[in-house]
């Protein structure tokens, strides 16, 4: 197929370590081992969705420890003073959870930025969490003086018991969205289960007897272990409904620990009487192509940065008539938010959350001699939120125009709003000074977020779970509101709202050139920055992608082109976004394990469109974006890894009646106390 020249609008561009120690490992198909060096016994309990894995290993002298692995190094975790410590959770931020035991009383840590924090439930006489999430909260067991054992949830100074009716229940795994998983027991049997909305779901692996859930993914994927009746342990994955074994080729035992989105699994499996830790992966070596399609009577449409693990996507689509409207792609069926708007014609989705809200920018029938929207129609353009059917109009900062791009999980969003400020500085028709904002997280709340020193304007593109923000500031004559959106200064804003200069790539702004400038568009929950930097003469742009250890880093172009601009970044670092020739034809990019490729490389020959903008990124590594078709016509995809999550993916391994044959009972407890999981 062709290589297709565009113009048209995107709204996306608004668009401790203790003690280190070497490691060792094998590598055969599917699978990594992990041994720390001198251990009797290795498992893992954690992963997140860069690939770090967290666990416990046991010395010779008996003594239990937790591991960071990450990036092929093993780092030893020892609370200070603690005669054993585990780790059991790890999320995309990088924070640890684990227990330490002093003075025969077992306690919970979250150990973050190389700090520990000690996490005890008030009253209780054992505190052992296992889960976080990128939201912070924490989920586990404690036990009070009578004995008795309760799972909990705590959000900041607020716990939640959830403890199965009837049952003894054990608390082990936690999403970002804050659905838990774990097992109870009722008569001497144990069962898994999954708490969602306040509601239990329990499910036993076919003809098992033992049942244990561990961890679950944000698309609802859980893994854990099962006993069947010869006493044989086998992992296990449960996704969709259905449930596939998993075990370690030729180990006696396997039980699968940890799920992260991307589709990793973490866990242990014994061979030769000595238990190891593994991950698996597989990574994506190709894509399939899925044609979101169009509103009926339409033919053009695109996909924002807006796309979750629970196959919800957001952006705009036409209908008969020239209008656009913001829409929800949800399981294979688009829907149309405008059909009760705001009043104008026009809008545009851009952001949503794992909930289904969704926010944007729509017109309503007012006239705006700024013509913010920039659909010709000389209307208001006003941010909107919708949700369950409903599109409500948020508020600006005192002028008349406004737009959001990004909502999180917590219900805060992100965008820019005019204030009652006229500015000489703005180009015509503009007038109003404007500012990055943020709405929430109860309804009618919002407020500016103050550019750097010396800026007057500010724009926000995204929002992670944090309450991180990014964007670009400047002055009303070199930081545009609309079209592809440009500024001096690429920012971030941290959670308390202090804007952070990200640095360039060598160069500043060239209104007279578009994309010339400094903007970050996405941030991911653990922290990572992407956008578009001018090189040094402001002329061209490079994509970057910025760290907080590493500062930012040019992602280049593909090959023979001139300029390209990174749109979203997903938790395991993986980047989409666009790359241009001289004349402005666009390719679709994606970089990951610091190698830029054309998307189009990655799809088969017959895919049903050339991919010219891949906007969004989600932790399972599906892209959104948008491409043209063999008609010309322009339409949002979506991109499936060849290794989507478990149920549709091959997972590497296979059980065989062989191996079950020779499996022992159940797995051997690393140590005598009570564990956080077992």
């Amino acid at each position: 197929m062709k290589r297709f020249l565009i113009r048209t609008r995107f709204a996306g561009a608004y668009i401790w370590a203790i003690a280190a120690a070497s490691f060792v490992f094998a590598e055969t198909p599917g699978y990594t081992t992990i041994d720390y060096p001198g251990a009797t016994s290795t498992s893992a309990w954690g992963i997140n969705n860069r690939g770090d894995v967290v666990g416990v290993y046991t010395l010779a002298d008996k003594t239990v420890h937790g591991f960071l692995w990450r990036g092929g190094q093993l780092t030893a975790i020892d609370f200070p003073g603690a005669a054993a410590t585990d780790a059991w959770g790890i999320n995309s931020q990088g924070d640890i959870l684990g227990d330490y035991t002093l003075d025969g009383v077992t306690h919970t840590f979250v150990l973050t930025a190389g700090r520990f924090v000690t996490v005890d439930v008030p009253g209780a006489t054992l505190t052992s969490l296992a889960g976080i999430n990128t939201t912070g909260r924490l989920f586990g067991i404690y036990n009070l003086p009578d004995k008795s054992t309760h799972t909990v949830v705590i959000k900041g100074q607020e716990t939640i018991n959830y403890d199965y009716p009837g049952g003894v229940t054990q608390g082990n795994g936690m999403n970002n969205p804050g659905d838990l998983v774990g097992n109870y027991t009722i008569a001497g049997v144990t069962h898994g289960y999954l708490q969602s909305d306040g509601k239990f779901t329990t499910f036993d692996f076919p003809n098992s007897a033992f049942t244990g859930a561990y961890g679950i993914s944000d698309s609802r994927d859980i893994v854990g272990r099962y006993r069947d009746a010869s006493g044989a342990t086998h992992g296990y994955v449960y996704s969709g409904g259905t449930f596939t074994a998993i075990d370690i080729p030729g180990a006696t035992q396997t039980a699968v620990s940890a799920i992260n989105s991307v589709g990793d699994f973490a866990g242990r499996y014994t061979s030769g009487g000595i238990s190891h830790a593994f991950v698996m992966n597989a990574p994506a070596v190709s894509y399939k192509i899925t044609d979101l399609g169009t509103l009926p009577g339409g033919s053009f449409s695109q996909a924002s940065q807006g796309n979750t693990e629970n196959g919800l996507i957001a952006g705009v689509s036409d209908v008969p008539g020239g209008k656009q409207h913001a829409v929800l792609w949800q399981f294979g069926q688009v829907i149309d938010l405008a059909a009760r708007g705001l009043g104008g014609p026009n809008s545009f989705a851009v952001g949503l959350n794992n909930r289904g809200t969704v926010v944007g920018e729509a017109e309503t029938s007012e006239a705006d001699p700024e013509d913010f929207c920039l659909f010709g129609t000389g209307l208001r353009c006003v941010p909107f939120l919708w949700q369950n059917g409903i599109m409500n109009q948020l508020p600006t900062l005192g002028g008349p125009n406004g737009a959001v791009s990004a909502i999180n999980n917590s219900g805060v969003s992100a965008g820019l709003a005019q204030t009652a400020t006229r500015d000489p500085l703005c180009p015509a028709p503009l007038f109003h000074q404007y500012q990055a904002a943020i709405w929430g997280p109860r309804p009618g709340q919002v407020r500016a977020l103050r550019p750097l020193r010396g800026d007057t304007v500010g724009i926000a593109f995204w929002t992670n779970d944090r309450g991180q923000v990014v964007g670009t500031s400047g002055t009303c004559d070199n930081t545009l509101p609309y079209g592809i959106i440009v500024g001096p200064h690429a920012v971030l804003w941290d959670s308390d709202g202090t804007p952070i200069d990200l640095g360039n790539l060598g160069g500043s702004v060239n209104v007279a050139v578009p994309a010339v400038g400094n903007r970050a568009i996405y941030i991911s929950n653990n922290g990572m920055v992407v956008g578009g930097s001018t090189l040094s003469g402001n002329t061209t742009a490079h994509a970057f992608l910025w760290t907080k250890d590493a500062g930012i880093k040019d992602l280049g172009v593909l090959p023979g082109d001139f300029d390209s601009g990174a749109l979203a970044v997903n938790d395991r670092g993986e980047v989409v976004g666009v790359s241009n020739d001289k004349e402005g034809n666009a390719r679709a990019f994606i970089w990951r394990n610091g190698l830029l490729t054309d998307l189009n490389t990655l799809i088969a020959a017959d895919s049903p469109m050339y991919l010219l903008f891949a906007s969004g990124i989600n932790n399972k590594g599906e892209v959104v974006g948008f491409g043209a078709t063999e008609q010309g016509d322009i339409h949002a995809f979506l991109a499936t890894p060849d290794n989507a999550v478990a149920g549709s993916r091959a997972l590497g391994v296979q059980r065989t009646d062989a191996m079950a044959a020779g499996m022992k009972r159940s797995l051997s407890p690393h140590r005598t106390r009570p564990p956080g999981k077992h």
